[in-house]
């Protein structure tokens, strides 16, 4: 299954509310949930939930003026993240 964050992850069960614009998205059957995503995260946007790493759209800023690219997505061992459609 994957886990839109734009979506706001209606369908998992989390707060978030409503159709947010967001960039990243983590596939949660490819993730491993080693979380060196989160670690990696300057904003903090990401978070373990359940058995899942969800990333929070009102935080995720796609690493904008602290990196030239997403910091999950370039520490992601499994390939899991990437821009939402």
């Amino acid at each position: 299954a994957v886990f839109l964050v734009a979506r706001g992850l209606r369908d998992h069960g989390d707060s978030f509310k409503g159709d947010i614009a967001m960039a990243m998205s983590i596939n949660a059957d490819d993730c491993t949930a080693c979380g060196a995503c989160e670690s990696e995260c300057p904003s903090k946007a990401i978070r373990f939930k359940g058995a899942v790493y969800v990333i929070d759209p009102k935080k995720c800023t796609e690493c904008q003026g602290a990196a030239d690219a997403p910091q999950c997505d370039e520490v992601c061992p499994s390939g899991a993240i990437a821009k939402a459609a």
